[in-house]
């Protein structure tokens, strides 16, 4: 195998996970041609690392590849297909551009170009699925913006029905979802932006609470025991998403995202940027709809919504140890 020639990142300690805020240095190579791309991917040395020692940026896991796993989303009731991965193999972003208003999840920050040829205009050609992306409301802020947007995903199979309509997704509310393998090295948590995109994390080994980016996701999810549990994603510009787990107050933040926080500290939140429990009762309804955020510019949104809430169903799943 040729020595691959991707932009890496090397993490030069473990305290890269610890401080959301720290940086590395990439070290900028040749770009490789579209053949030596993926030959030269499973060998990668770079910013996805463990406490312990560096991993791959880009790692294959075959089993998730070829098939989603998770079940459809908490609130939301998002069920992407195999091939709306939000990323591609290579860890360029995916067809027709879909992506995160929050959180930048391609591992690669320079793929070929081939992949924007994966969609023709909101068509992906892989699947013939049409999916498109609407930006209701974005102020212009400090960090990252606050973005009110929908995602549409025409082929679900069976209608998914949401809080934003039938077959659609609130961008400004992404998801997580936990996969409980029977061998606990094969868990995975499931992030679902939007109707139409997902990325995935695979535990890093069977007693581990991290779960590394596959399949063209990039960063490292790790898992926080508590009341509620939460997940903290940590991305490649040192930014720490957080979701609560399974365990909120009647359920009713279940597997929802909390906040986003630069290195400054900056955050943009539901609910309230300090205090879990009181995000989980200030920021959603007791159906798990987001009532109330907070961007880094500290500008107040609040959602109201008409119409029944879809029924949703309760998950307490956690990690085994």
């Amino acid at each position: 195998m040729p020595e691959p020639r991707f932009p890496v990142r090397r993490t030069p300690s473990s305290d890269h996970l610890a401080r959301p805020g720290a940086q590395s240095r990439p070290e900028l190579r040749q770009r490789p041609s579209t053949t030596g791309m993926l030959a030269g991917a499973l060998t990668l040395a770079g910013a996805v690392a463990s406490p312990a020692q560096a991993q791959n940026l880009l790692t294959i896991h075959g089993t998730s590849l070829e098939s989603y796993q998770a079940s459809a989303s908490r609130v939301q009731d998002a069920l992407p297909t195999l091939l709306q991965r939000a990323t591609m193999v290579d860890g360029g972003v995916g067809a027709g551009g879909a992506g995160s208003h929050l959180v930048p999840v391609g591992a690669n920050p320079a793929p070929d170009a081939w992949n924007r040829q994966a969609a023709l205009g909101d068509v992906r050609l892989a699947s013939g699925t049409y999916g498109r992306t609407y930006v209701d409301l974005a102020l212009p802020s400090i960090g990252v913006p606050w973005v009110v947007g929908r995602t549409f995903h025409s082929s679900a199979g069976t209608a998914r029905e949401g809080p934003q309509g039938t077959n659609w997704f609130q961008t400004s509310q992404p998801e997580i979802r936990f996969y409980d393998d029977a061998d606990n090295a094969k868990d995975m948590v499931y992030l679902i932006l939007g109707a139409d995109r997902y990325a995935e994390y695979k535990r890093k080994d069977s007693s581990a609470t991290t779960f590394v980016g596959v399949n063209g996701a990039g960063g490292i999810f790790s898992y926080v025991s508590g009341s509620p549990d939460v997940w903290e994603l940590y991305d490649a510009r040192g930014y720490k998403t957080t979701f609560f787990g399974g365990n909120t107050s009647s359920g009713r933040a279940d597997w929802q995202f909390w906040k986003i926080e630069d290195a400054k500290g900056n955050a943009a939140y539901a609910g309230d940027k300090t205090t879990a429990t009181t995000a989980v009762t200030s920021g959603y309804d007791t159906s798990g709809r987001l009532t109330t955020a907070y961007d880094m510019a500290d500008r107040r949104y609040t959602y109201t919504y008409s119409g029944s809430p879809r029924s949703a169903t309760t998950s307490t799943a956690r990690p085994a140890a």
